[in-house]
């Protein structure tokens, strides 16, 4: 998500200029190699699979699954199955190369399928073909009314997908609370940079992860307290800190209380 912001941020910083837009049919079986992209390049998919490769890099393609690429790349291709590969292709550049240094040689945008995409995308290049200026301003307008639909449904796709992972994030936390996680250590696990890692976390629970973690901690420890049985010492390395003297002002900021308030009170409550 992160990465993919930063390829909107080009779009609403840059001035944009639309070279060309094709549509595409190709036959099973059919290949293209050795072509290079001259341009920016957006390939969506319309129906069937293909596979495109870009600097040696393979991806497959299908509806609900868009590639944006750099220019002068090496493009080659080839269809996959017996059924047709149709597929439109956006050519633009921008007013300056500012974005050479901010986004990746390429992106997979996966929206799922979607109608509402494929019906702008031909309204879009049926308007392209038509001369005059109005008609040039018309496409800058569809364009971006396209791009719009399809980062919409990136998003609400990508948020789909990381349920499962929080989810599956969280029982890791649950289970290796007293082990001394980073949120570096939790993001790779699962296959996310830290901030998108946090982004996703926060999105599903409300709070970041390393708060998370100590919360989590905390109520394991208040309930240890509880019991009456262990040392402040013993609480404390039980739900991963050495240092009782850290865990005890942790514990304090967190639950309001210190550990041997909520250790003597217990104590003291009758039977």
């Amino acid at each position: 998500m992160i990465e993919i912001n930063r390829l909107i941020d080009v779009f609403t910083k840059e001035n944009v200029i639309i070279e060309d837009i094709r549509w595409w049919v190709r036959q099973p079986g059919e290949f293209h190699y050795g072509y290079k992209t001259p341009y920016y390049t957006f390939v969506i998919p319309i129906k069937g699979k293909a596979r495109f490769v870009f600097n040696h890099q393979p991806y497959e393609l299908e509806a609900g699954k868009i590639l944006h690429c750099m220019p002068n790349m090496g493009l080659d291709k080839d269809v996959l199955g017996d059924s047709t590969w149709e597929y439109c292709t956006i050519h633009y550049s921008l007013g300056s190369n500012v974005i050479m240094d901010t986004i990746k040689e390429v992106y997979k945008i996966e929206v799922g399928e979607n109608y509402k995409i494929t019906e702008k995308l031909r309204n879009l290049y049926k308007i392209h073909k038509q001369p005059g200026s109005l008609s040039a301003f018309r496409t800058k307008q569809l364009f971006y009314d396209l791009l719009e639909e399809t980062f919409t449904r990136y998003r609400i796709n990508a948020n789909k997908n990381s349920h499962t992972t929080m989810k599956e994030a969280l029982e890791y936390i649950h289970n290796h609370y007293v082990e001394p996680l980073s949120l570096e250590q939790m993001a790779n696990r699962c296959q996310m940079k830290p901030e998108q890692f946090s982004y996703f976390f926060y999105k599903y629970t409300g709070i970041r992860p390393n708060q998370y973690l100590i919360m989590h901690r905390m109520k394991i420890a208040e309930t240890l307290l509880k019991e009456g049985n262990c040392k402040i010492s013993d609480v404390a390395e039980s739900v991963g800190y050495h240092d009782a003297y850290y865990f005890s002002r942790l514990f304090k900021k967190y639950k309001g209380k210190s550990p041997n308030v909520i250790k003597k009170a217990s104590k003291d409550k009758p039977l």
